[in-house]
């Protein structure tokens, strides 16, 4: 443990000065990241309640997380309390939802 701590703190402080010598603002760096990466992504405990609330008859989970991830690059703050946010109590031990 020790060992890995000082790999991190050592790649850290590379990544540091990689990030400052770039002279880039840091809304551009951020703005990237954004562009690159998803803020709403399908966890395997959303899907399972879509489906369990499909099984149902109510299909407005799946119509929210539909309505999520056709624009899951895009602030939605209407969805972000459904679909961004940690992984439930319930599912972190169930097996295969906890992702």
């Amino acid at each position: 443990p020790i060992e890995a701590a000082a790999a991190w703190s050592a790649w850290l402080g590379v990544l540091a000065v990689r990030v400052s010598s770039e002279g880039r603002p840091r809304e551009a760096r951020a703005a990237e990241m954004k562009s690159a990466s998803p803020k709403y992504v399908p966890r395997g405990w959303m899907l399972f309640e879509a489906y369990d609330a499909a099984e149902r008859g109510d299909y407005e989970p799946v119509r929210g997380m539909l309505q999520a991830l056709c624009r899951p690059y895009d602030e939605q703050p209407e969805l972000e309390e459904a679909y961004f946010r940690p992984t439930p109590s319930w599912a972190r031990d169930a097996g295969g939802l906890t992702f």
